[in-house]
């Protein structure tokens, strides 16, 4: 092979390599936008569970305040009843038994 042979060939290699290493950045910055598309779906999706997270946690306090009133309730309607039983059967209020 000949000095010319050999620089054509050697020539022809870089355009080869060139080629190459476009291509490949190519398909690396389509990786890289991939990859930031990913991790910002990642995020929004991190985002939403806090905000579930944050409705249940004060869904479950407000289901609490509410049990917690409906046990007073229940409490006075109870105590309302006995004291209501108890003046029918004439042993509480102006015509109770003496």
């Amino acid at each position: 092979m000949t000095p010319e042979e050999r620089f054509t060939k050697l020539e022809e290699a870089m355009l080869v390599n060139t080629s190459l290493m476009n291509r490949l950045e190519q398909q690396g910055q389509g990786h890289r936008e991939w990859l930031e598309a990913h991790n910002a779906a990642i995020r929004k999706h991190d985002d939403e569970i806090e905000q579930l997270r944050t409705g249940l946690i004060k869904l479950m306090s407000s289901a609490q305040k509410t049990y917690d009133a409906v046990q007073i309730m229940n409490a006075s309607m109870n105590g309302l009843f006995e004291r209501w039983d108890r003046f029918i059967r004439g042993q509480e209020g102006n015509g109770h038994k003496q």
